[in-house]
């Protein structure tokens, strides 16, 4: 049975990340608490793992509910606390010192958030299967849980076969309904990825030929119906999906994972779930 097994957020964008039991959705569609906060250099561009590779050292812990995070490195081991709300210029002096980065801004949007695909700015989806058998195309394998780690997805289905996230989007205009519990969120796209799984995710060393690697498997890999969608043919360096979460709701571990119907995207970007399946049944209407 295909199910949840594994929610994580970010509060941080860019630094670890943290399971949780339960999780609910923002009026935006993202998930509440992940990639709430984001920290920008002086020319309005994030800092992350795309840009500076050092920031894959820091090791964070969180308690969310006393809104606390606990920061240290390889560089700077001891472990310093910080509140999230009430210390951030301390929380920026510390990540500003550990990158060698200056005049550097730490920015809160607890709605909103900082996703990566401001098109699509639900949380990512794949299936544990398909993390597995993609830490597979690499000698030694990848394990799964650093399969997670390098490509910083939200939630994880696990009863399903490889690559069975692939069939929900069968192409460029077509989304698919999937339900998580009760929430049904839509997937829009396989979500293309950056220079960041490339690296070792506790050390930020690239390792030798991933992508490469990874592209040469993943077209042998792909579902037969995929093997000439043009996003692929154009970019085959694509794992997990990309989805339009709803307005409100909550997801659990455990909760069954349905695909349900096709449903044309037409301009998405941006949009929940909600307002995009309402819409479409207006227009029938």
């Amino acid at each position: 049975m295909a199910q949840i097994s594994n929610i994580i957020i970010y509060p941080f964008k860019s630094l670890p990340g943290m399971s949780v039991d339960s999780a609910t959705f923002t009026s935006a569609g993202g998930l509440v608490g992940d990639r709430e906060f984001a920290f920008f250099t002086p020319d309005g561009r994030y800092v992350n793992g795309k840009r500076f590779e050092a920031i894959h050292r820091i090791r964070a812990s969180f308690d969310v509910k006393l809104r606390v995070v606990t920061l240290w490195s390889l560089e700077h081991p001891e472990p310093q606390s910080f509140h999230m709300d009430q210390q951030r210029l301390e929380i920026t002096a510390w990540v500003s010192k550990q990158l060698g980065l200056q005049g550097i801004e730490l920015k809160h949007d607890p709605v909103s958030l900082f996703p990566d695909d401001r098109k699509s700015p639900g949380p990512t989806i794949g299936s544990e299967a398909s993390l597995i058998a993609a830490g597979q195309y690499f000698t030694p394998t990848i394990t799964l849980s650093e399969m997670i780690n390098r490509m910083r997805v939200n939630i994880i289905i696990k009863g399903v076969e490889a690559y069975w996230e692939d069939s929900i989007t069968p192409n460029a205009e077509t989304g698919g309904i999937l339900r998580l519990g009760k929430a049904e969120l839509i997937v829009t796209n396989p979500c293309s990825r950056c220079v960041v799984p490339t690296r070792n995710p506790e050390t930020g060393i690239p390792s030798e030929d991933f992508m490469k690697t990874f592209m040469q498997h993943r077209k042998l890999t792909l579902p037969a119906h995929l093997k000439h969608d043009f996003r692929y043919e154009k970019n085959p360096y694509r794992l997990t999906v990309n989805v339009l979460g709803p307005a409100k709701g909550m997801i659990r571990i455990g909760d069954k994972a349905v695909i349900g119907t096709k449903i044309p995207l037409g301009d998405f970007s941006g949009k929940t779930s909600t307002a995009l399946i309402k819409s479409i049944h207006s227009q029938i209407g």
